[in-house]
């Protein structure tokens, strides 16, 4: 018998009898090609004179073909023919292999089919279909991981079928079908399919490139594995509250309107049509500015000549407060517009020193690195003190028995002056209003020596002169 025997069903379960009987003479167990359908047999007559030869070499056979002869003898009075004889040429490597194609793409896996070959020259055994990549669709071939092919061998009886998992992910592979005969194989033309994009890898931080009091400037690279083409960047600060998204070819972006002296975590997500992935968080902080929200100062008179003055610390300090100036502040006149009297790092400050019965006119300044603030100003007097800077009266004699006493306004009144006592001789003691500025000292002894001391004093008490 020859021929090509196909789908042999035994007990409703299918039967591979090329495994076992691939030697079998003119018979296809791989099943009748397509092509086979419909041929016949064409006649082909050599003629051969004399009888110097009798064997025959036909030649430009195909392989694995069945051929039948048969020898026609003539002479002159006319022919005859022996039987028919058949024969089969022997099996040659596969030709006409076509490439596999792709019919499912999942990840990191292609799933490829292919059909059996155009020409078999023989008993197909099996196929070997080898994956090789060849560069990332992102980049060259520096960018592969490995340049390790991968196989599957399929027996003629499987499915024309492979799945090809863990690949590299957006990567361009060539894909050949290798088909085997007992007599060689081939290989068919290569099939370049790549994988499908995935999430990218190695996605790092944004570098901060710029920074003011209130903007963030910042740059970044591509992951270092895209895994595809990079759809878009999006640069978030301290979660949600700020998001920006930019094209994937954008590779820098600055953030505005943001608080000074204040951290900021920073991630950047990188995208691709396979997913998206995060970077680690950088922190950024913008620069301090001017403080701000610094309230009037609590001012405490303890003394005539002491205040002890306190403060709140700046509600938007924008920085980190290094230095308090307590100032006075003058208004008019030919004197400096403030003077400062105390620097702190505290929150308060003693001001000793002070004049008596004056007005200060207070106020706080406070410094950061970016600029400062001022308090409003509080105006307080320093109480009421002893006079001060008086002058010893001065002195007429009138006649033998009575002096002229005069005297002048305190030099340093430290308040109201609300009276004056003139002493005399130390015992006796005269108290006059403050407008009175003289005295008549009679019935005095003639030719007597006399000693006069002026007081004059405010509410708090009395300042006195040297005596005259």
């Amino acid at each position: 018998f020859g021929g090509c025997l196909r789908n042999i069903l035994i007990n409703n379960s299918m039967i591979d009898l090329s495994s076992q009987y691939s030697a079998a003479h003119l018979v296809s167990f791989a099943g009748c090609p397509l092509g086979d359908l419909g041929q016949t047999c064409t006649d082909s007559i050599v003629s051969i004179d004399g009888e110097l030869n009798n064997n025959l070499t036909d030649q430009a056979l195909n392989p694995f073909v069945g051929y039948l002869y048969k020898i026609i003898s003539f002479n002159s009075v006319g022919n005859t023919s022996s039987n028919w004889i058949t024969t089969r040429t022997a099996s040659d490597a596969p030709t006409g292999i076509p490439t596999a194609e792709a019919v499912m793409q999942i990840s990191d896996s292609i799933t490829v089919v292919w059909n059996v070959p155009v020409y078999p020259n023989g008993l197909i055994s099996g196929y070997t279909i080898t994956a090789v990549p060849i560069r990332p669709t992102w980049g060259d071939t520096n960018d592969l991981l490995h340049n390790l092919s991968a196989s599957i061998n399929v027996t003629a009886s499987q499915e024309l079928r492979a799945v090809f998992s863990s690949l590299q992910l957006s990567t361009i592979y060539s894909f050949t079908v290798t088909a085997y005969t007992d007599a060689g194989s081939n290989t068919g033309p290569e099939n370049q399919i790549y994988t499908l994009e995935g999430p990218p890898e190695g996605v790092l931080p944004p570098i901060v490139t710029d920074v003011t009091t209130n903007s963030l400037s910042f740059s970044w690279s591509d992951p270092l594995r895209p895994n595809g083409n990079i759809t878009n960047f999006t640069l978030q600060l301290n979660d949600s509250l700020f998001t920006v998204t930019v094209p994937g070819f954008q590779l820098t972006y600055t953030v505005s309107s943001l608080v000074s002296f204040t951290p900021y975590q920073v991630t950047l997500t990188a995208c691709t049509l396979g997913g998206c992935v995060t970077s680690n968080i950088t922190v950024a902080t913008t620069l301090p500015s001017a403080p701000d929200g610094l309230a009037a100062p609590n001012v405490t008179a303890l003394g005539a000549r002491t205040i002890l003055i306190s403060w709140q610390p700046p509600t938007m300090p924008n920085g980190v407060i290094t230095l308090c100036q307590v100032v006075r502040v003058f208004t008019g006149g030919d004197v400096a517009p403030e003077e400062i009297l105390q620097n702190t790092t505290e929150l308060m400050a003693l001001l000793t020193g002070l004049e008596a019965n004056t007005l200060y006119t207070l106020q706080v300044i406070c410094y950061n690195d970016g600029g400062s603030t001022r308090s409003p100003t509080v105006d307080t007097f320093t109480p009421e003190d002893v006079p001060e800077g008086i002058a010893a009266p001065m002195l007429i004699v009138i006649n033998s028995t009575a002096v002229n006493v005069t005297w002048t306004f305190p030099q340093v009144p430290n308040g109201q002056i609300v009276e004056y006592r003139l002493i005399q001789d130390l015992t006796e003691q005269f108290t006059f209003s403050f407008t009175v500025m003289q005295y008549v000292s009679g019935g005095l002894e003639p030719f007597t020596m006399h000693t006069y001391i002026i007081q004059a004093c405010t509410r708090v008490g009395c300042g006195s002169s040297d005596p005259s």
